[in-house]
């Protein structure tokens, strides 16, 4: 669903990222980790179709981009909401931009739905300024899965939430992406290594910068849906997590007692 051939990047100081190959089947969940830095942003916003590269090129569905992807949508971590508005029109608004034959009492229905499944059926009517941090992001959630997106690009979704709220967004998100009724192939940036394995199919780590690289993708072969409190003693999950962090660190991890987190 999500190609990556031979894609780069450079900036006038310095190379980006470097010969990024990358594929992304139909209804996974592919998490990119790595460092703040190193260009995990940058190669998301390649992926979309926000940013263009430099060379190599990326295919959605089997076809090339121009501009942002159809059929998908985007969650950034700064929430992106229109402040004049309300929860319900700001989610209504991205319904009409997918939908815009649909009349606007529909539309409205459709926003209501994802706000509610998010839980802020109580919260239609308050502007950003009204909500917390965590209700905003719900917001975005909500905007973004209401326009029923094919293809979900997150950027570091849940990085400045506090841990409580993040724990209950990333089980929302989950559950979402993994519908029965519509799955969503998922490509998400993050620098927190558990976040990356509670949520993934597979984890592909990006190397330090500059001219980070992918390295090997490990495969998250643990039965869904996941739990933080599952997985702390989960054999299986220490493993992938020493693995990851031996890539990104460079340093052997023993895997007989949980690896210290690490945000990359």
């Amino acid at each position: 669903m999500i190609e990556l051939r031979g894609v780069s990047k450079k900036y006038p100081s310095r190379d980006v990222i470097t010969d990024i190959n990358l594929r992304v089947e139909e209804g996974e969940f592919v998490s990119i980790l790595g460092y703040s830095g190193a260009g995990k942003t940058t190669l998301i916003s390649i992926a979309a179709g926000l940013r263009e590269a430099d060379s190599g090129e990326v295919l959605i569905d089997g076809k090339h981009i121009q501009g942002f992807a159809d059929e998908a949508s985007i969650v950034f971590q700064n929430y992106s909401l229109l402040p004049w508005f309300s929860a319900l029109e700001n989610v209504r608004l991205a319904v009409d931009s997918r939908f815009h034959d649909w009349p606007k009492e529909k539309q409205k229905k459709q926003a209501a739905k994802y706000l509610e499944l998010v839980g802020l059926g109580n919260a239609f009517d308050k502007t950003p300024k009204q909500l917390s941090g965590g209700m905003r992001q719900r917001v975005s959630i909500a905007r973004a899965f209401a326009t029923e997106p094919k293809i979900l690009f997150l950027d570091e979704p849940f990085g400045a939430l506090d841990a409580l709220t993040r724990a209950n967004l990333q089980t929302e998100l989950a559950r979402m992406c993994a519908s029965a009724e519509r799955p969503v192939t998922t490509l998400m940036i993050t620098n927190n290594v558990e976040e990356a394995i509670l949520l993934s199919d597979r984890i592909v780590p990006l190397s330090k910068a500059p001219r980070a690289t992918l390295g090997p993708s490990v495969t998250v072969g643990l039965a869904k849906p996941r739990t933080t409190q599952a997985l702390a003693h989960d054999p299986e999950f220490i493993r992938i997590q020493a693995e990851i962090v031996e890539f990104l660190t460079g340093i052997k991890q023993k895997t007989e007692q949980p690896v210290h987190e690490v945000n990359a």
